[in-house]
């Protein structure tokens, strides 16, 4: 989620469920110095979190002073997904080094960071174990790739409620009859879809080229072009999501190509990730969300623009 660092701190008894910094829980304080581009984070007595045992369990109440073990780094958060095939089943590296679509559970193994290269936007999935997928000899789909190359690079076909997977042979990555991939089809059937979910974003918070997506004062309309910015929350159902915000109201796109934010009903809406940290956000109607010149969000637009890109 864009603009805040998201934390669990454990607090003591005495202060159980009045643990802040800075005034919101979990978040670093702000009366706090950056330390060579590093961050501390303090629970309200002053104790500052670190790793702690052979698991590294994050828990405040060691030190008083920020040491190199009180320091953390941000990172990009890169969207972590996971596919379904054709068969119903989840693609996954459970049972070894072959891609597979063969689980019935979405677990670990089966979650897939997605990594968009800034100068392609081919995407490369790293596992769990620290390995990539990359293309083996006749077609095959491997986890066996420990860094990033040419092999391990894949396009994404964006097709509404599925996706397809093109790999560095120029074939598309089909699902076979005993559930492993293989790049081995020159055309886009019912065996090379496969649906893509993003499970780390629960929360959605979007920024565009004007600004932060945010409730329209007086109206059900969203503003695109913010200082500040609103929460929506999402759900998922067949290669689709719908975002939810005040009240339990969903987005919907009405007939004027406004997106308004009071509905009843849930509404579908196509997530593309298009490029490092941004994706582009198809409506119901077929068209991409941008912000228009009067900064009013709009489903109007029929490609993907830099006006409808949204880091995420």
């Amino acid at each position: 989620m864009y603009g805040h660092v998201w934390l669990q701190i454990p607090c003591t008894e005495r202060a159980r469920g009045r643990c802040q910094c800075g005034g919101t829980p979990g978040l670093g304080s702000p009366g706090e110095p950056f330390k060579a581009g590093k961050l501390a984070f303090k629970d309200c007595d002053g104790k500052y979190l670190a790793p702690t045992g052979p698991t590294g369990t994050l828990k405040s109440g060691r030190s008083s002073k920020p040491g190199k073990d009180e320091l953390f780094d941000l990172e990009e958060s890169h969207p972590q997904v996971v596919f379904t095939a054709a068969n119903g089943r989840y693609v996954s590296i459970r049972q070894g080094v072959n891609v597979s679509a063969n689980q019935d559970e979405e677990l670990n193994h089966e979650t897939f960071q997605l990594q968009i290269d800034r100068d392609t936007n081919k995407c490369s999935l790293h596992t769990n174990t620290g390995s990539y997928w990359t293309l083996v000899a006749h077609g095959g789909i491997q986890a066996v790739a420990t860094e990033i190359a040419a092999n391990t690079m894949f396009d994404i076909e964006w097709r509404g409620r599925r996706v397809a997977l093109r790999a560095s042979n120029g074939r598309y990555v089909c699902t076979k009859r005993n559930g492993q991939l293989a790049a081995v089809s020159d055309t886009v059937g019912e065996d090379e879809e496969f649906t893509l979910k993003l499970i780390n974003r629960p929360m959605l918070v979007l920024r565009g080229e004007h600004g932060f997506v945010c409730y329209h004062r007086g109206s059900n309309l969203l503003d695109s072009n913010r200082s500040v910015y609103d929460v929506f929350h999402i759900s998922f159902s067949d290669g689709a999501y719908q975002i939810q915000g005040q009240g339990g109201k969903y987005w919907y796109v009405a007939s004027s190509g406004s997106v308004c934010s009071d509905g009843d009903l849930s509404e579908d809406f196509f997530f593309e990730f298009r490029e490092r940290g941004r994706m582009a956000i198809k409506g119901k109607n077929g068209r991409y969300l941008r912000g228009d010149p009067a900064g009013t969000l709009r489903a109007d637009s029929e490609s993907v623009l830099r006006a409808t890109l949204w880091e995420y």
